[in-house]
């Protein structure tokens, strides 16, 4: 578990998730294109970088899937 500001994000089921198959909201991403005498290889990847806006942009179904909650201690401080 990693805390996030006022979030606390389960890093463990969030890669489970990636790992199904799940897709986040991100603005990084990278390609890469191969070319091989017989074939064209294109490839592409999502990169998460997990901060507090990807968390506010992925909100709902991060938290749907248990992924991320709210930091009870963080609230009790406020």
């Amino acid at each position: 578990m990693i805390e996030i500001d006022e979030f606390v994000f389960d890093k463990d089921k969030f890669i489970l998730s990636v790992h199904n198959g799940d897709i986040y909201k991100t603005k990084h991403t990278s390609s890469e294109v191969i070319n091989n005498h017989d074939f064209l290889t294109v490839s592409s990847k999502l990169i998460y970088k997990i901060n507090r806006n990807f968390i506010l942009d992925n909100l709902d179904i991060l938290m749907n899937k248990k992924i991320v909650f709210i930091n009870i201690k963080s609230k009790k401080k406020s």
